[in-house]
């Protein structure tokens, strides 16, 4: 069966490092962290944001319809909204899907070490004060 996984998590939280474990050697790993990526250094800029997620998006969805048997959406996702039509789209294309959240507590501690991103911290905190729990089972599914 193919699989996608939807990582979940603050920033620092191991979702990328987790996501390359998941994915082995064949899986396609979709981040929007790697448009940021500029001559090998991370250059954020927000005004980007939208349409980066979206361009990231479609390079999912352009994953999915292809086949690829491990398919890998590697965003922070703070809000079920964020990832839920990424999980139709999957789910309806004949992917079993799996939600993998990380815990909060090693982003905060890694964001208070190291913020090498250069991640707001105004920005982090919002992302963790507005991050939207669910438990399973979760139907993010008109079925």
């Amino acid at each position: 069966m193919r699989k996608c996984y939807i990582m979940r998590g603050l920033p620092y939280s191991g979702k990328s490092t987790r996501a390359r474990e998941l994915a082995g050697d064949t899986g396609r790993i979709h981040s929007a962290n790697d448009f940021f990526m500029v001559d090998g250094l991370y250059r954020y800029c927000g005004g980007q944001v939208r349409r980066l997620h979206q361009e990231n998006q479609a390079a999912f969805k352009n994953s999915i319809e292809e086949g690829t048997p491990v398919v890998i959406l590697d965003n922070c996702h703070t809000k079920i909204w964020q990832f839920k039509e990424s999980f139709e789209f999957a789910s309806n294309l004949g992917y079993g899907v799996e939600i993998v959240a990380m815990p909060h507590y090693p982003g905060i501690a890694a964001f208070r070490k190291t913020n090498w991103r250069n991640i707001p911290h105004q920005d982090f905190m919002r992302m963790y004060d507005n991050f939207e729990n669910f438990t399973v089972p979760v139907s993010l599914t008109n079925r």
